[in-house]
């Protein structure tokens, strides 16, 4: 089976090719070009090199949040127009669930963190054993309240932590002691975290919901700027 996975929730585009689990190709662009200059650009780029046609493909997979409101709206308007005529199936994602992928190689817990501005993060908690991801909880909260819920619940565990967020909030990370955290903002993510689309070949579930291209919504968490201040 041919998938085409599709990640525009940060300021990095990531499209990927997958057939049968293995990586056929994959392309990620980290520029300050919109969504809309590069994506379609990028599709089009991987699709000649690969000698497919967009046909071809037997399954989608989108990023449905959270993350930037245009970004977000691009990948899944793009990703339902392939769709749509072909009535193939997609599926969809989290931004923090595809950025733990990345350390499927963990047995244990992995927070990933995305800002929310605000001193608010969007994060997933998830468990990995032996390459199969098991989500413990997503949402978005306060840095500090988050923390704070951490070390009530999960002092005696070793947490890997990732995302673009552990290095905004790292001064919030620093006056926990009684966590074990293992930060890897320094390994993976800097200032700026890039997410990888085919690393959804670690995160997929079998079981995941598919979705018709009408069905297929974005999960932002929270009102975007203008609605808050709208009051909308």
């Amino acid at each position: 089976m041919k998938k085409m996975i599709v990640d525009t929730s940060s300021t990095a585009a990531s499209v990927a090719v997958l057939e049968d689990g293995l990586i056929k190709g994959e392309f990620t662009i980290h520029t300050e070009r919109t969504h809309s200059e590069k994506l379609m650009p990028m599709i089009e780029n991987l699709m000649r090199h690969l000698d497919m046609k967009i046909e071809d493909i037997d399954e989608f997979a989108v990023c449905e949040g959270p993350g930037s409101f245009t970004g977000v709206r691009i990948g899944i308007s793009t990703v339902k127009a392939f769709a749509q005529p072909f009535d193939k199936p997609i599926k969809t994602f989290t931004s923090m669930k595809l950025l733990s992928g990345a350390f499927s190689y963990h047995d244990g817990l992995v927070l990933s963190m995305v800002d929310a501005k605000r001193d608010s993060v969007y994060y997933g908690l998830y468990r990995w054993h032996h390459g199969s991801v098991l989500t413990v909880e997503e949402g978005v909260k306060n840095i500090e309240v988050l923390l704070n819920d951490l070390e009530n619940h999960f002092l005696n565990e070793h947490i890997l932590v990732t995302g673009e967020a552990t290095w905004i909030y790292r001064d919030a990370f620093k006056r926990l002691g009684n966590l074990n955290l293992h930060n890897c903002y320094k390994m993976t993510d800097q200032k700026n975290s890039v997410l990888s689309a085919s690393n959804y070949r670690y995160i997929e579930d079998d079981k995941g919901t598919v979705h018709r291209y009408n069905e297929v919504k974005a999960n932002y968490m929270k009102k975007s700027q203008a609605e808050r201040d709208f009051d909308l």
